[in-house]
């Protein structure tokens, strides 16, 4: 049998793939009668039909673990759209699109709203629990996915609302 294995970081990967997803690092050709050899880098067939990297600035997806991605990424390139994973600049790894396919990659992925369900649905990106339009913070997961709540308005001299009473004409 023929597999790969990071030099770095154990992890093993199908005879096809050139560098580790988890930690980017170089893999080594394995196979039952225990010849190694190392795995030369990957060369693009044609770098100017690859986009460059500054074109891919819309993150549509974040896990801890590359690995974790591994579908959404299997996804995208069914659905032919290009896509960079990049470490995240806290910890963990981005998915990232062009701008132009963000909605394609998002609607692929289950992450757009439903364009039916009216301007004011949405969903948590997270986690998916819906999220009524007044709430800043998804209820299940906590992720902020909105604005906070806009103060209510006084309606006689329209000056925003501090509890029950207008802090400029009062009660």
């Amino acid at each position: 049998m023929h597999v790969r294995i990071c030099v770095d970081c154990g992890e093993e990967y199908r005879p096809e793939i050139a560098v580790c997803a988890d930690c980017g690092g170089r893999l080594e050709d394995r196979t039952d009668d225990g010849e190694r050899t190392m795995v030369p880098k990957a060369t693009p067939l044609d770098e100017s039909a690859e986009e460059p990297d500054e074109a891919f600035t819309y993150a549509v997806l974040l896990a801890e673990r590359a690995a974790d991605l591994r579908s959404e990424a299997d996804r995208l390139i069914e659905a032919g759209i290009d896509f960079r994973l990049r470490p995240s600049r806290g910890a963990g790894y981005r998915l990232l699109v062009a701008a132009a396919d963000r909605d394609r990659a998002l609607d692929l992925l289950g992450l757009l709203a439903d364009p039916g369900a009216g301007a004011d649905a949405r969903s948590c990106p997270a986690c998916g629990v819906a999220v009524q339009p007044e709430v800043a913070d998804c209820p299940e997961c906590g992720l902020a996915v909105g604005d906070e709540p806009e103060p209510a308005a006084c309606p006689r001299c329209g000056h925003a609302m501090e509890g029950p009473n207008c802090p400029e004409c009062g009660p």
